[in-house]
């Protein structure tokens, strides 16, 4: 059985992992990081996830301003965190460390095939393009 809380030390509130998945649309490792959550949250109820995919462009920024906020020193896509309710949260870092985290707490191990995250990647690009594109459309129109 997992024992987050004795692990972590925190109350029986806070039992329920919620992880925050966040990177470059294009980056493979965002992808893999996405695949990965996405499918510990189908397979474990207590396993929350929100994904935050960024635009290339609009990245950096992003995670420079993210990580000054809340105290972190994090350089690469993806940036992984735990999110306690707080606004701070808590660092978790790049694919790496996520996927040690997860094969540490859940003893799940994945490989993921790197053609496929590719085409995910480049896929997960054209999706957060038209995202930006329709919330700009959507922009424009309510302030005509």
């Amino acid at each position: 059985s997992i024992r987050i809380n004795e692990l972590r030390g925190l109350d029986v509130a806070s039992t329920m992992a919620h992880y925050v998945v966040c990177g470059r649309a294009d980056c493979v490792d965002f992808a893999k990081a996405e695949r990965l959550a996405l499918d510990l949250q189908t397979n474990l109820p207590s396993h929350k996830v929100t994904i935050v995919a960024k635009l290339p462009e609009e990245w950096e920024e992003w995670r420079a301003k993210t990580c000054e906020e809340r105290g972190w020193k994090h350089a690469a896509s993806p940036l992984v965190f735990r999110d306690y309710g707080d606004k701070l949260g808590e660092l978790i870092g790049d694919f790496a460390a996520y996927k040690f985290e997860v094969d540490h707490y859940y003893s799940k191990r994945v490989d993921f095939d790197e053609e496929t995250m590719k085409i995910i990647a480049q896929e997960n690009l054209v999706l957060c393009k038209r995202q930006h594109a329709a919330a700009e459309s959507a922009g424009t129109a309510q302030t005509a």
